[in-house]
């Protein structure tokens, strides 16, 4: 979003997103509607005026943690506006309502209305009522760290309706934002400085084949390209350092998508949920593919992407899952080696085939397959990381913070490796040539060599 605004110019707005990356665009552009209607981001754990948070509903966990920060923000200013946004709002309505200190509520179907809906209720003036108390206590002086990454949302929606997802039931039908509309909003990235814009939505390999999003622009010029053709175009059309592209399925990886890291710009990282390595937990799920077209697709990017950072999702404890498919996705999982993995227990969501069907794994069993995994996915990991112990590599510093009781700085590699180094003469937004020295807190500590313009392998 840019600089945020520290000056008192208007309502103090806290905007807060809670899972996917898809939220967090949604969020940026959130901020920047209200920044337009003249109002003051500020901390979205400090004092508003005006809360936002868009919310998610992946597990009961996400559910509970929304209506936590709801109530958390209604406590910390009992005079100001919640807001509720985002998939659980969507999807739960009433139990969202339910939260005190709610004061509105939008669906995803209107997120984009937001600011109309605000100013319908008069929510803009809220800040009024704070004319009674001492401002000076109000830190208004709070600036979010310089941000390097910029995420563009270019899909929405979801036609697949695997058996445990509630996408289809919250975010519609897919549809894509045109080709010219994305690269209008990644140059406009550019020219704020960032260095890097990450593409995200639900299905975004099958960018192209579903018609424009409603809110974006009504002619349809170059929406007929698909994923390959989007990356390609805002590669030869901007000036972005980085491009980095989110959830993808194996069957999205054509022959033309690899082609694209041919550009050495478009980052060596894709993250593809996986979910089950056994074919007959896949088939219940209704994914649309089998163990072996996983293990067919990590191949081809291997092949196409050295060094490429392969991150996934798994789930345990799907209903009917036996000890036997369990072990079938462990042993998946073992031997691809991911970079990464986000492991979580299945959650019966509503509306949801899954949440009626037989079987339902007991909490303790779901519970120790989760540790199982969690447990191989840290060795995954470490052992990705070591791979690159010794190398020097391009590291786009974002922030200072704590490791171990000091203060580091902290970054990313193109292929997603986190590293820390206490070097000084950095500064937030700069891409440097660093070696790689060793493992250090889940990322890998290292030697600031040379700053560098663009990203080199």
């Amino acid at each position: 979003m840019g600089d945020w605004k520290r000056e008192l110019n208007g309502p103090r707005v806290a905007v807060a997103s809670q899972g996917c990356k898809l939220n967090q665009a949604e969020a940026d552009y959130i901020g920047r509607r209200f920044l337009e209607a003249g109002c003051t981001l500020v901390d979205p754990e400090g004092q508003a005026d005006i809360y936002v948070l868009n919310t998610c509903t992946v597990t009961h966990v996400a559910d509970a943690k929304a209506r936590q920060w709801l109530r958390a923000a209604h406590r910390r200013n009992p005079l100001a506006a919640v807001i509720a946004t985002g998939c659980y709002a969507t999807l739960d309505r009433e139990a969202v309502s339910g939260v005190e200190g709610v004061t509105l509520i939008v669906d995803n179907q209107h997120k984009d209305e937001i600011i109309e809906a605000v100013q319908g209720l008069g929510l803009l003036d809220r800040h009024d009522a704070l004319s009674s108390m001492d401002r000076d206590f109000i830190d208004s002086s709070w600036d979010r760290p310089t941000r390097t990454r910029a995420f563009i949302k270019v899909q929405e929606g979801c036609n697949q309706f695997c058996a445990f997802c509630t996408v289809p039931f919250t975010r519609g039908r897919e549809a894509n934002v045109p080709i010219p509309d994305v690269v209008q909003q990644v140059e406009a990235r550019v020219q704020e400085a960032y260095k890097e814009v990450v593409l995200t939505g639900p299905q975004i390999g099958s960018y192209g084949l579903y018609p424009p999003t409603p809110e974006s622009r009504k002619d349809t010029e170059g929406f007929q390209g698909r994923l390959h053709g989007l990356i390609e175009t805002i590669l030869s059309e901007t000036k972005i350092t980085r491009l980095r592209i989110s959830s993808i399925q194996p069957q999205d990886l054509t022959p033309l998508l690899l082609s694209a890291w041919q550009d050495r710009r478009l980052c060596r990282h894709v993250h593809m949920a996986l979910q089950s390595g056994s074919d007959s937990v896949l088939r219940r799920m209704r994914r649309r593919y089998s163990a072996r077209d996983y293990l067919n697709a990590v191949e081809r990017l291997r092949n196409a992407v050295p060094d490429i950072a392969i991150t996934t999702d798994v789930m345990v404890g799907f209903p009917g899952e036996s000890d036997e498919e369990f072990e079938e996705s462990y042993r998946l999982c073992e031997q691809i080696g991911f970079a990464a993995m986000h492991v979580f227990p299945f959650s019966p969501r509503p509306d949801t085939q899954a949440s009626r069907m037989a079987g339902q794994v007991p909490d303790r069993i779901k519970k120790e397959r989760a540790h199982r995994m969690l447990a191989l996915a840290g060795e995954s990991g470490s052992r990705f990381r070591r791979s690159f112990v010794g190398r020097a590599m391009e590291v786009l510093w974002e922030e200072e913070g704590g490791v171990d009781g000091a203060l580091v700085w902290s970054g990313l590699t193109d292929n997603y490796l986190r590293v820390y180094t206490r070097d000084p003469g950095i500064s937030p937004n700069q891409i440097m040539l660093t070696d790689l020295v060793g493992e250090l807190n889940n990322g890998l500590a290292g030697r600031v060599l040379v700053s560098s313009g663009r990203r080199s392998r």
